[in-house]
């Protein structure tokens, strides 16, 4: 999984007292009785702090092409492939999902297991075990990761905006042959949320080539048509490009 990311941090200002204000002062004369004098000058003055948020505009561009139904790769993962290509969800492109066994010849249920993974050839009960030696894959999809990666930004600016409302705003680009705009550039971040979860008619599913062209001349253009505030784009993608301009 490929993610560029591009965030504007958030600087504070401070303010002091304007030019010309006259600060609290007093002063004392001390007579040391040897012909010199102790002056003391206390001077009291105040300042003040002023806090102020950075605005800023942001354009998560995510991967919705059919390579993000693939399994993500894995040191400790459970799932081995059967060639050189990784698994896919529901084996939509081929069933070349491989379980995994360790040591034990237990199936391995958890994408932890660290040494030695093996694979099963043969029938019942004459099952040879060989040690796998290519890439594993957790029981996790690339689709899945991005989607959490999204959200928990989301999370995270939503955090600005409880404190000053429209502090950031943020729109959804997501392609595959094609790029389309799920939200417009917005303050409400919960509807990027929502954009990110739906199920049903409007989900985010993965299928079809890889078009960043298209995706980056629509960021570009929710960014022309946004305010004047900096704008940011997140690209959440896993592979090159295989379709450019209108697909």
């Amino acid at each position: 999984m490929m993610v560029m990311t591009m965030i504007p941090s958030l600087p504070t200002g401070m303010a002091f007292a304007a030019a010309g204000d006259t600060p609290d002062a007093e002063k004392t004369i001390i007579d040391n009785g040897d012909g010199t004098y102790t002056l003391s000058l206390d001077i009291v003055g105040e300042s003040e702090v002023d806090t102020e948020n950075t605005k800023a505009n942001i354009v998560v561009i995510l991967d919705r092409s059919g390579s993000m139904r693939y399994y993500v790769e894995s040191d400790t993962g459970r799932y081995g492939s059967t060639n050189d290509n990784p698994p896919s969800q529901n084996n939509v492109y081929g069933n070349n999902r491989r379980t995994l066994y360790d040591a034990n010849h237990n199936e391995i249920t958890n994408d932890t297991t660290e040494g030695p993974v093996y694979y099963r050839t043969g029938n019942y009960p004459n099952y040879n075990y060989v040690e796998y030696t290519g890439k594993r894959y957790a029981n996790e999809l690339r689709m899945a990761v991005a989607k959490e990666a999204v959200n928990d930004l989301v999370t995270e600016m939503q955090q600005y905006n409880a404190q000053v409302p429209n502090t950031v705003q943020m729109a959804l680009v997501s392609f595959s042959d094609r790029a389309s705009t799920n939200v417009q550039m917005t303050g409400n971040l919960a509807s990027i949320t929502n954009a990110i979860n739906a199920t049903g008619t409007g989900a985010i599913n993965p299928d079809g080539g890889t078009n960043w062209e298209e995706a980056l001349q629509t960021a570009r253009t929710i960014a022309n048509a946004a305010d004047d505030d900096p704008t940011y784009v997140i690209f959440v993608t896993d592979g090159n490009p295989t379709r450019y301009g209108t697909g």
